[in-house]
């Protein structure tokens, strides 16, 4: 009887441990929904989109019989959040440009691009408002480079530029050509994310979920397209209604990660509904920042 005791005290202490720390945990979250956080599903179309409609023509700027990758995958998951910090700590806002690898820039500190002409890469760079602008801190540019301990590098301004200038003058007029009728002009060249949308959804996963869930240790930036109009938050708060159907994005899944609040659930079904996409479970992915174009988004202050 002793002993029974004993073992059913033993298990309400572990119970009550585990509660505790659950309660902690949850305690850390945001109290408020994640702006960039979207369904699943919707996260999914817009990968298949993106491989109807994007991939054939990235394909053929590729060499021999190589395919375009579908995104960069596997990167280790604070590593990633480290480099958005010390971006956040230079700027109010991060501007991801859209790069193309090329030959040219290649030197002896820049092997990272060898055998990987006109392959897109990210490239963030902080922005501080100035004059109704979001303009770049120069010459902060990083790239994600899972070589480095760190898991991203600073790259040198010129070699942004020649990347980005890669991307305009080879791929861009064909990825434009595959937008649909009802859309003018060029395909997106940046996206564009609010420091607290950042840093809020960095809060949520490294702050209240990796604590009591250490399985969480990778994140994936995949290619994907834009398949309805969206609502996008701007620095001042505000909602915007923007037609971006068919423009290229930027797609964070990270493996394991989950929904967090009831806040967060209302606004990703709010989101689902919005896309037409019936909710089977409550899985979130993270897309997007404020496209550049559609219209006077291009006027954030690009520097590259």
């Amino acid at each position: 009887m002793e002993m029974k005791t004993k073992t059913l005290l033993l298990l309400s202490l572990l119970a009550t441990m585990q509660f505790l720390l659950q309660y902690q945990t949850f305690g850390q979250c945001p109290t408020t929904p994640i702006n960039i956080q979207l369904p699943t599903g919707v996260l999914n179309t817009r990968i298949i989109k993106f491989k109807n409609e994007k991939l054939g023509v990235l394909n053929k700027h590729m060499t021999g019989t190589s395919q375009h990758p579908p995104g960069i995958l596997d990167i280790n998951v604070e590593n990633f959040f480290n480099m958005l910090d010390k971006i956040c700590s230079r700027g109010d806002g991060v501007r991801i440009y859209f790069g193309a690898y090329c030959n040219s820039t290649i030197g002896p500190d820049d092997p990272y691009a060898v055998g990987k002409d006109n392959i897109l890469v990210p490239i963030f760079v902080p922005t501080v408002a100035n004059m109704g602008y979001q303009q770049d801190v120069v010459p902060e540019y990083y790239i994600l480079d899972e070589t480095d301990q760190k898991g991203y590098r600073l790259i040198r301004q010129s070699i942004a530029r020649d990347w980005v200038n890669n991307f305009r003058n080879t791929l861009l007029l064909e990825l434009s050509a595959t937008l649909p009728p009802s859309r003018n002009g060029n395909d997106n060249r940046s996206l564009w994310y609010n420091k607290a949308d950042l840093l809020n959804w960095k809060k949520d996963i490294i702050d209240c979920q990796k604590p009591s869930h250490p399985e969480i240790t990778t994140i994936s930036l995949l290619w994907g397209v834009f398949e309805k109009d969206g609502n996008f938050i701007q620095a001042n708060g505000s909602v915007k209604q923007l037609n971006v159907t068919g423009l290229l994005t930027m797609l964070f899944q990270i493996p394991k990660a989950s929904v967090q609040t009831k806040a967060q659930k209302e606004a990703l079904f709010l989101k689902a509904k919005k896309n037409g996409i019936k909710l089977k479970s409550i899985v979130a992915d993270y897309d997007t920042g404020v496209p550049c174009p559609p219209g006077d988004n291009c006027d954030l202050g690009n520097s590259l």
